[in-house]
């Protein structure tokens, strides 16, 4: 196992390790990374986000104090949470495209992680936690977009039910 560590995908007898190498892997093999140099650089500024956001949500359950752990949740809530709401939005707006999508005209794995950060917010953090994203139209809106997407309505039919 390369760098002894978890996630690893193999492909053709060859190992990819890193989770956003995987998923970089991906994109460009399911022509979900956009189209042109330029896109490819937003589709991974938006990843580079969605991963500084990721690591400051999973940082409570990091923490072993309960009463600690219950205020790092309200202060990213009150905080982090609507910081990164608007650096989304704004990106989503910015979109010359007027696609409903993140980057471009068709749906790209930016979408797919935002969709995944903040689709499972609400569930893991609690409804006041996720509240700047539930009061937020375009990304909730952009979510239900990502949502109908046949294979991703699909997989939320049938995909196992956990906390995360």
């Amino acid at each position: 196992m390369p760098q002894d560590a978890v996630p690893v995908l193999y492909v053709d007898g060859e190992a990819i390790s890193q989770s956003t190498a995987i998923l970089r892997y991906l994109a460009r093999e399911y022509d979900l990374y956009g189209d042109g140099n330029m896109n490819m650089t937003k589709v991974d500024t938006i990843v580079s986000t969605y991963e500084d956001f990721f690591t400051a949500m999973i940082k409570p359950f990091m923490e072993k104090d309960a009463d600690k752990r219950k205020e790092m949740i309200k202060d990213f809530g009150e905080k982090t949470v609507p910081k990164y709401v608007n650096i989304i939005s704004k990106i989503l707006s910015d979109n010359q495209d007027n696609s409903g999508w993140l980057v471009g005209s068709k749906l790209t794995v930016a979408d797919i992680v935002i969709f995944g950060v903040f689709g499972d917010m609400e569930s893991m953090l609690g409804k006041d936690t996720a509240k700047a994203y539930l009061e937020n139209p375009k990304l909730v809106a952009h979510n239900g977009k990502v949502a109908a997407v046949p294979a991703i309505k699909d997989w939320l039919a049938k995909r196992p039910q956990s906390a995360f």
